[in-house]
């Protein structure tokens, strides 16, 4: 087959993957789960402008996601698979808009200009890998890396950022070479704004700041011309936020203004932010994420041989000032890298053309040398499959974690096959110069991964990281007239989707639970229990503990077990 075919296959079985990875596998807490619940609470109450958690402003997140989610609530009714399909589409989204932004960057503008205007020659999408990189092999890049297909079918706001950055990255890019595409540039950051806050600049501040060093092949006059427009449009776009946020000024009133302003921008830059790590955190979780593509070596070397494309300075600009910045910031999480992902891939399908004639003879010649390097690449799924299968059985860790069962062992088998079936792979293409072999290869072995695991998680860990049997119970109970309240810490609404609760579950402290059975002594309580502690009444495994339901004949808090494991529910 030709490389268009194999590239345009292999996007197709990514895609695939993503709709089985969509419908095997259940909302996953506690994050999925809560926004599905701010989504249903707005829905049921009919609120459109700030989203709401058990009644009170949800402040951490802007709308436009549960606006989507409640549009598509109101065409198919409220179900759970449209918030993750509605992911999906982003994720096509991200595919073609990365496919473009590669068609645009393998131009080089002529030196001649017409009336002002760079002349850029078209290059059809389907051009083959001798000539030029195929525009589908930066989308295929991108489905290589691990994190990709791990984040396409879940429901977080950073796949609909993502698309939002890289739209308006072609969008500056268009604005350069031809004046035009401002009003879309606009439009991207103020949804981009509008997704998930102010991250959506971070991106572009390298590319808008640094436009005067990578587009190179245009005039000063127009470079600078270029950068002035930008961030007018950008200010344009900022509009859409601005409204936003004074609509709930307007509306909700200034404390809830100043907190939105403190949860989605200024508490995130100090020391006490949630989830504060050290400013070097994203170097390791960006390896991570580009396994199995980003460690092949060649692509590395590849992208040296490149480096004097004027595409990879675009590149460049985007992802290193932005890596810093997001390294500077207190508060980090692995997915707020992910719209930095379709431009390395950019660079890696410009390296696996810089590459794709090559013939290795030193590592034909040193067969060692190339096996250790094989086993190198499969070496994180090699290692994730023998935890999975010795994790069971370690006594301490079978003791204190109750969504850890015999049947990981499966699951960790199954992982450990994929490594198996990637190394033979590796081993018998090691004289074979197909780069585009080895990128098609990346995405099947990382899409692989996540579908075997979204297919088992729930049946290995029995049903631990379900909502649903809780929430159940939980309507069960209800219906039969008796008070549920959940003892002790935060739930996060994790089963007011799930259950359809149009009531926020009370929660109460343990001090307060004999004085609430005293009022409902037909009440049941919901009182999560650390594994290693003895379970009284009907429990349920719930992320790494128990989940146990106490009436009011029992004991508020469970004695301690003399063998130190609790009994399989």
């Amino acid at each position: 087959m030709s490389n268009r075919t194999w590239l345009l296959w292999s996007v197709g079985a990514g895609l695939l993957g993503g709709l089985v990875a969509l419908f095997v596998r259940h909302p996953f807490p506690i994050d999925e789960t809560r926004y599905l619940a701010v989504a249903w609470e707005m829905h049921w109450r009919d609120v459109w402008l700030m989203p709401l958690l058990e009644g009170e402003p949800y402040v951490q997140k802007p709308p436009l996601l549960f606006w989507l989610i409640r549009l598509g609530w109101l065409v198919f009714d409220v179900n759970a698979w449209w918030p993750r399909l509605l992911i999906v589409f982003f994720a096509l989204g991200v595919l073609w808009a990365v496919a473009a932004l590669m068609r645009r960057l393998t131009v080089r503008s002529s030196e001649k200009l017409e009336q002002g205007v760079p002349k850029v020659p078209a290059v059809p999408w389907g051009e083959p890998l001798r000539t030029a990189p195929a525009p589908w092999l930066a989308a295929a890049a991108l489905s290589g890396f691990i994190a990709w297909p791990a984040w396409s079918s879940a429901l977080y706001f950073d796949v609909p950022l993502t698309f939002f950055v890289v739209l308006g990255a072609l969008m500056l890019l268009r604005l350069a070479e031809t004046g035009r595409g401002g009003g879309w540039l606009a439009l991207a950051a103020g949804l981009g704004a509008l997704m998930k806050g102010p991250l959506v600049a971070v991106p572009f501040v390298g590319l808008v700041l640094g436009l005067p060093w990578w587009a190179s092949h245009l005039p000063w006059r127009d470079r600078w011309r270029t950068v002035a427009r930008a961030v007018g449009w950008g200010m344009v776009g900022a509009l859409l936020p601005l409204a936003w946020l004074a609509a709930v000024y307007w509306r909700n009133g200034a404390e809830t203004f100043w907190a939105v302003l403190e949860a989605q921008g200024i508490g995130r830059l100090g020391a006490g932010a949630d989830h504060a790590a050290p400013w070097w955190w994203y170097l390791p979780v960006i390896i991570a994420m580009v396994w199995p593509l980003g460690w092949r070596g060649v692509l590395w070397k590849g992208a040296t041989r490149a480096s004097r494309q004027w595409g990879l300075r675009f590149v460049v600009a985007a992802v290193a000032p932005g890596v810093v910045l997001l390294s500077l910031i207190a508060g980090k999480r692995a997915q707020y890298v992910l719209p930095f992902l379709p431009f390395l891939a950019v660079a890696f399908a410009f390296a696996a053309h810089a590459v794709q004639h090559e013939t290795n003879e030193r590592e034909k010649r040193d067969a060692a040398f190339a096996a250790i390097r094989h086993f190198v690449l499969v070496l994180p799924l090699a290692a994730a499959a023998l935890v999975l299968m010795v994790a069971p059985w370690v006594p301490r860790w079978e003791e204190t974690v109750a969504w850890l069962t015999p049947r990981w062992v499966v699951v960790g088998a199954g992982l450990g096959g994929i490594a198996l079936s990637y190394f033979w792979w590796l081993r018998r293409s090691e004289t074979k110069a197909n780069v585009s072999a080895a990128v098609i290869a990346a995405l099947m072995v990382a899409w692989c991964v996540v579908v075997w695991l979204s297919a088992t998680a729930s049946w290995a860990s029995q049903g631990a990281f379900d909502p649903q049997p809780i929430a159940t119970r939980i309507t069960a109970l209800r219906d039969a007239g008796r008070p549920v309240v959940f003892v002790d810490g935060r739930h996060h609404g994790a089963w007011h989707f799930a259950a359809r609760l149009k009531e926020p579950l009370p929660r109460i402290g343990t001090e307060e639970v004999s004085d609430w059975f005293a009022a409902h002594p037909d009440g049941v309580a919901l009182v999560v229990v650390d594994h290693k502690r003895l379970r009284h009444g009907e429990c349920l495994p719930w992320r790494s503990d128990w989940v146990c339901y106490r009436m009011a004949h029992q004991a508020p808090k469970p004695a301690a077990s003399s063998s130190g494991k609790s009994p399989q529910p």
